[in-house]
C-alpha cells in the first residue's frame, strides 16, 4: 500500500493544474490497543471492534505543527469492505485536527445479496469519473 500511495503522489505533483502546494506521503496514524482480525465480522462488527483503535502519531501531529501550513489530506485505504476502518481513521484524524479531503481505496469487496437478489447498478471506476 505504501508503494502505491507514493506513486500516486508523483503522479499527482506532476500534474498539469497544479497550483505548487506540495503533495506527500505521510504515516500519519498508529493503532492503539488489540484489533481482532476482521475476517468473518459483519459490519456492525467491525466497526466495534475498531472503535477508538487509531490515533494520530505523536511524531507526525508535531512534524504538521512545526510546518505551520493548513494540510488537507487523502486518506488511502487498501480494500473497502465496510467502511469501517476507512471510518475510524477519519474519525482519528478529524479528532485530531487534521482535514480529510477525501478517502481513496485501491480495491472494494463485492456486496453480498440474497440469492434471488437482483444486483445493484455498476459505480463507474473513479479515473472514469474524473474525465
Amino acid at each position: 500500500m505504501l508503494r502505491i500511495t507514493r506513486a500516486a503522489s508523483h503522479t499527482l505533483s506532476r500534474s498539469p493544474g497544479r497550483d505548487g502546494r506540495p503533495v506527500r506521503v505521510a504515516r500519519l496514524l498508529e493503532v492503539r490497543g488489540p484489533v481482532r482480525d476482521q475476517a468473518g465480522l459483519d459490519s456492525r462488527q467491525r466497526a466495534a471492534n475498531l472503535s477508538g483503535s487509531m490515533a494520530v502519531r505523536p511524531v507526525a501531529r508535531r512534524s504538521l505543527v512545526r510546518a505551520g501550513v493548513a494540510v488537507s489530506v487523502v486518506l488511502c485505504d487498501d480494500v473497502l469492505t465496510t467502511g469501517a476502518t476507512a471510518r475510524e481513521a477519519q474519525r482519528a484524524l478529524e479528532d485530531g485536527g487534521i482535514r480529510i479531503r477525501a478517502i481513496v481505496t485501491v480495491a472494494a469487496t463485492r456486496k453480498r445479496l440474497p440469492t434471488g437478489s437482483a444486483p445493484p447498478a455498476r459505480a463507474l471506476p473513479v479515473s472514469a469519473m474524473a474525465d
